[in-house]
């Protein structure tokens, strides 16, 4: 990371959507949730929303969000690099992300890692299951 300090991670947070408030810029997320239920492999996620909250960068900040499953380790998905700019350390920088038609080949713990100029900065973990009749 080229000498400067890692940004401080203050939230990760998986929610069904958020909004946000036009003018105060203020997020409210809905319906929080760990754990994503399908009736059938793969398992396919409609729509989901990534709220990711940062402090304490400097400067340009490359963000890369992965999934992937834990007892396998492979990588199920990533999604798009995106550049921050920190104007200075105590400014706070929220990050969302509205994803659509994800898909989960397998049932267990999956996690969503952050990954802040590629190293690892905090993560949140769910789970996969199936319906059974």
């Amino acid at each position: 990371m080229s000498g400067k300090e890692q940004p401080i991670g203050t939230a990760l947070i998986i929610c069904d959507h958020i909004i946000t408030e036009l003018g105060t810029n203020k997020k409210t997320l809905v319906g929080t949730f760990n754990n994503i239920n399908g009736g059938a492999l793969p398992v396919i996620q409609g729509m989901m929303s990534l709220f990711a909250s940062l402090t304490n960068g400097q400067g340009r900040t490359k963000l890369l969000f992965r999934c992937t499953s834990v007892a396998s380790g492979r990588t199920c998905f990533e999604f798009e690099e995106r550049d921050v700019e920190f104007l200075h350390p105590n400014q706070v920088v929220e990050v969302v992300y509205n994803l659509k038609n994800l898909v989960f080949e397998n049932p267990g713990v999956h996690c969503i890692e952050l990954l802040v100029d590629g190293s690892h900065l905090m993560e949140t973990r769910f789970n996969v299951t199936v319906q059974t009749q």
